[in-house]
């Protein structure tokens, strides 16, 4: 007999759920999967805006897939293109080779290759040298400490561990604090210390570029999906939102739909957003509602059509300009996928990660801006930054644009009902397992507790691996591990959880430490053997 699985929420979480459930040997699931929008996807869903009769590609905001999504990716290889089955949506990834940024007097690249030294040296060279050595000292602590006291460090911002008394240089701050918005995806303001270390550990030289879709997201990976599933028997219900959960001490009994409708299930996956879920009235699971106002976060994509193809010289390049007021990053989409559409001849999709500085033009932050001031501003920042200079963006014209439309302006500001969540001060010991308190609700989200520890699609596909094995234990999760070199610093501060041994001077203990490395190949090897088991 099937056992019936009601997933709430179609987006990553929810469908790294079922997905993961059909593709297990003797799946036995009658999975339903309910979707309050008219398609899957979740935030990383796209669009399409009619303009003069043509449809125009939009989306929440452009998305990355990073060189650590290891789960992500194994799912993406995992489905076929309905068109041509011997391909798989993995192959609808385009490497970005080089990031282009344009700060004040120069244009520099920035990749995962050994030039990206040499070339931040030169976004570094007029900070004074002590700044340059504190800075160090304390990323390398954040890299020698335990995860029990990395995780500690939940309770202060990236930027009041790195600069508590406001007292690092324009450029460091630009380089070290700011940059992490846009880096992260995340409220550089705000966002915790131990999703920027994890982060920062994570990069590796000679690691694979990240990537983008080579088209809208739907159109090139969530299409695909929704078949796929649809063919091993999973049911989607779209235009169905969950209102209310109800429960008993120890079960939910079912999900209230808003037309009154209740669904029961013999298992209930929760992969609905963390505002949704505070919002339901019976349901109560502990510290979502703090954790809901924690994290909440406004970052705003925007589109813009050109009436010319602004020529690159590597079309597979992705920009930021770290002195824009709104910290803008941009995707040439229309040189990366190698499409017009009637007379629109190129698109960038433009993502604004500073909800708080005001803007140049109209000199007030982008929350605070109708959708009109918004596409003003920042084509004026993009105008007055060094890429005009390197780039013709004066000689297109913008016969378009487009703001994800749930984002409204109400006459003071703007504001969204799917607001970004952010790994902000104080939200880690809130996030929740995927195991909750009921015995047939899991949480299937990216910000669940997960080993990527940032709201991310790797977060998701994670975290949905994770609560599909509550039920199938032969579901395989890559987990990650904190780089090797720093293994036997990170030993010892487990072992003397009480003295903090590198508080004062991580440095010199660094140095002190690195006879131990010739022990790294011993560690490495029993990596491999457990995650062989």
């Amino acid at each position: 007999m099937s056992k019936k699985i009601v997933i709430l929420g179609g987006g990553v979480g929810g469908l790294t759920v079922a997905h993961e459930l059909v593709h297990c040997d003797g799946s036995r699931y009658d999975i339903h999967i309910y979707e309050r929008n008219d398609t899957i996807g979740g935030m990383a869903r796209s669009g399409y805006k009619d303009w003069n009769g043509v449809k125009l590609p939009t989306e929440y905001c452009w998305r990355i897939y990073g060189p650590n999504y290891n789960n992500l990716r194994e799912i993406l290889k995992q489905i076929p293109l309905q068109n041509n089955p011997d391909k798989t949506v993995h192959d609808h990834l385009i490497n970005i080779r080089d990031y282009l940024i344009a700060d004040q007097d120069i244009v520099f690249k920035m990749n995962n290759g050994p030039k990206t030294l040499f070339d931040m040296r030169r976004a570094f060279k007029n900070i004074p040298l002590h700044q340059k050595w504190s800075v160090l000292n304390k990323i390398l602590y954040c890299f020698m400490i335990s995860n029990n006291r990395l995780n500690t460090l939940d309770n202060k911002t990236w930027k009041e561990y790195i600069d508590p008394n406001n007292s690092l240089c324009h450029d460091m701050k630009k380089y070290i604090i700011d940059i992490m918005g846009p880096y992260l995806g995340a409220e550089a303001a705000a966002v915790n210390v131990p999703s920027v270390a994890k982060t920062l550990e994570s990069f590796k030289l000679f690691s694979r570029p990240i990537s983008v879709m080579c088209g809208p997201t739907n159109e090139m990976w969530f299409d695909h999906w929704k078949s796929l599933l649809e063919a091993k028997g999973v049911i989607f219900h779209l235009n169905s939102k969950v209102v209310d959960i109800h429960s008993d001490a120890d079960n939910v009994k079912c999900a209230l739909l808003s037309d009154g409708t209740k669904i029961t299930s013999d298992v209930f996956f929760c992969c609905m957003p963390v505002e949704s879920v505070a919002s339901m009235p019976s349901l109560k699971i502990s510290g979502i509602n703090e954790l809901a106002k924690r994290a909440r976060q406004l970052m705003v994509g925007i589109q813009l059509y050109f009436d010319k193809k602004i020529i690159l010289a590597n079309k597979y390049t992705a920009m930021y300009i770290p002195n824009s007021p709104w910290q803008l990053v941009i995707e040439p989409q229309g040189s990366i996928w190698d499409k017009s559409y009637a007379d629109i001849a190129d698109i960038w999709s433009i993502g604004l990660c500073d909800p708080i500085r005001p803007g140049l033009l109209i000199n007030k932050p982008f929350v605070e801006c109708t959708h009109e001031e918004i596409r003003k501003e920042v084509w004026h920042q993009i105008e007055t930054s060094e890429l005009s200079r390197h780039l013709p963006i004066k000689e297109v014209q913008i016969l378009g644009y487009n703001i994800w439309d749930t984002y409204v302006f109400n006459g003071q500001k703007l504001d969204t009902h799917e607001p970004k969540f952010s790994t902000n001060k104080g939200t880690f010991k809130l996030r929740p397992d995927n195991q909750t308190k009921f015995k047939n609700l899991h949480f299937a989200t990216a910000y669940t507790k997960t080993d990527t520890d940032m709201f991310e699609m790797e977060s998701a596909a994670e975290s949905g691996r994770r609560a599909a094995r509550i039920l199938e234990k032969s579901v395989r999760v890559v987990e990650i591990d904190r780089p090797l070199s720093f293994t036997f610093y990170r030993l010892l501060d487990s072992l003397l959880p009480k003295i903090n041994v590198y508080k004062k001077f991580p440095f010199i203990f660094f140095c002190l430490g690195l006879p131990l490395l010739v022990l790294l190949p011993l560690v490495y090897l029993q990596r491999l053997v457990r995650r062989s088991l």
